[in-house]
């Protein structure tokens, strides 16, 4: 829809911007000349901006520190590692010009790009990969990352190798976690590194205002090794309420969106939008303790809890119908290593109360309470057809400060709460490794799961090399997780999205990349 930029215009624009953060509305001009955006809300090729929506207040720009979904997609734009993982798990060298790996596993050796340079305008070297690295592995935010290396040196002007404690097959997905930054800016920012404009990255975004709490604005870096991005300035208004972010989209005022679910379909039909539904593997699931001593203890009952349930209706009335039935807490083909098994538990109510009644409660059972901090539409539809099966259960809504707390110790019947895996099934280690201090399963305290078992197949599929013996460990596992039944997957949400038809852009999963994207 046209606009006319008269000088009302102009003081809406700044009203638009003071309440940005209650209202939605925001300054479509940005960092860009006033002209242009009116050409680009006209979807001409001669815009060179684009606006988009933050959730949620930012926290840092530290991305060796940092672990708030909102700062890693602003990061994604600035920061690059050595290899690059897409959304199917696949590896490709980014600022490495080429990896290495030695036969044993244990010695990754990349070959650095000699065309890379940050954003002070300072060229990357060997030893700017080195601190980056060592300065990683001393944060506990990248400890999942940085924790099988044993030491990293550079052996040449543009050569660094990496060695670790021991063969961790996953280890180069999770290399893509671990951002190069230029140590003489980071070291010049000092504590203030986190909160203030620096330029220390390689990406093809370079951080140009840092508001948090309301705007933060990035420009393309013009030496970026790739080439110059295509869209010139990324405008991120934080918009933390979702109506608000919706309106502001559907005025023209953002060009990109996450659609909530419930206005989907209504959305999608208008015809006006680009649009995309995206799989994710971000799954919602229930757990119930295999370490208390009541019912769930028995695993004839954690099966019949897994009979009694209905995906489909609870993804249903979870996501308004845009949800897909899970089998497997790792999303099959999704991440590396998550390979289909002949294991799955169908919706039968009559298998359901035979393993009830196998286990001794032929009148049904009380299983406890079902705890949920963000979840309850959730749990409160696992609670009515848990019921209607013959189990009996509460649900319980409360803050996730708290309840983590008890249940990282244990402390719990049943939780409903949502998983995000990444890159590969070796994340749902974190999970069922009795040796990770905070895990929820307390498979060690219950003498009918195999605590050990389960760990040292974890460390097996790590330490083998060969993808194909790797995939069929992870089966083996898989398929013993799927037996104990602690673990009840139940849906993947698909993610809406929406922008401007006169954009070239894509759906994703995790994090999306800005670089990739371009005005008609």
């Amino acid at each position: 829809m046209k606009r006319l930029y008269t000088l009302v215009s102009v003081l809406l624009c700044v009203i638009m911007l003071l309440s940005a953060c209650t209202t939605g509305k925001v300054e479509t001009s940005g960092n860009a000349d006033a002209s242009q955006a009116t050409n680009s809300s006209n979807g001409s090729s001669t815009r060179t901006d684009i606006n988009l929506t933050l959730s949620s207040i930012g926290n840092s720009m530290d991305p060796h520190n940092s672990g708030v979904t909102i700062d890693l997609q602003v990061q994604e734009q600035i920061y690059e590692s050595l290899v690059h993982v897409d959304e199917k798990s696949q590896v490709t060298p980014r600022l490495a010009k080429s990896y290495t790996v030695s036969d044993d596993g244990l010695v990754y050796t990349f070959e650095l790009r000699d065309d890379v340079f940050f954003h002070n305008n300072e060229k990357m070297k060997a030893s700017d990969v080195v601190w980056s690295i060592e300065r990683a592995m001393k944060s506990s935010q990248m400890a999942t990352y940085c924790g099988p290396i044993e030491k990293v040196e550079a052996t040449g002007d543009n050569t660094v190798e990496i060695t670790l404690k021991y063969a961790f097959a996953p280890f180069i997905n999770y290399l893509y976690m671990v951002k190069i930054m230029s140590e003489a800016e980071v070291t010049s920012a000092g504590d203030m590194f986190s909160s203030k404009v620096t330029h220390a990255g390689t990406g093809p975004y370079m951080l140009t205002t840092y508001e948090p709490s309301t705007k933060i604005v990035l420009n393309a870096f013009p030496n970026y090794y790739r080439g110059e991005a295509a869209i010139k300035t990324i405008n991120y208004y934080v918009i933390t309420d979702s109506s608000s972010a919706l309106i502001a989209f559907q005025n023209g005022e953002i060009d990109f969106a996450s659609i909530p679910t419930a206005n989907w379909a209504e959305v999608e039909a208008s015809g006006q939008y680009a649009n995309e539904l995206v799989l994710s593997g971000d799954i919602r699931y229930l757990a119930l303790n295999v370490g208390q001593k009541g019912p769930l203890a028995d695993k004839r009952v954690r099966q019949a809890v897994q009979y009694a349930l209905d995906k489909e209706a609870i993804a249903i009335i979870a996501t308004d119908g845009l949800g897909v039935p899970a089998d497997h807490m790792i999303a099959v083909g999704m991440y590396d290593g998550a390979v289909e098994t002949d294991w799955v538990y169908e919706y039968n109510i009559d298998k359901c109360k035979e393993l009830l009644a196998e286990a001794g409660y032929p009148n049904g059972v009380d299983i406890g309470v079902i705890e949920t901090a963000t979840q309850r539409v959730v749990a409160e539809a696992v609670q009515a057809q848990l019921e209607a099966a013959g189990i009996k259960c509460k649900v319980l809504v409360g803050e996730a400060a708290t309840m983590v707390v008890d249940w990282r110790a244990g402390k719990y019947d049943m939780i409903v709460n949502r998983f995000p895996p990444a890159f590969t099934y070796d994340y749902y280690r974190r999970y069922n490794d009795y040796k990770i201090d905070v895990v929820f399963m307390k498979y060690n305290l219950n003498k009918d799961c195999d605590h050990e078992y389960i760990t040292a197949t974890f460390d097996k599929a790590a330490a083998t090399m060969d993808k194909t013996e790797r995939d069929a460990i992870y089966k083996e596992l898989e398929e013993y997780l799927m037996d104990i039944a602690a673990w009840v997957p139940l849906f993947y949400p698909q993610i809406p999205y929406a922008w401007n038809k006169n954009l070239n852009a894509y759906g994703y999963m995790t994090y999306y990349e800005v670089y990739d994207w371009s005005w008609k």
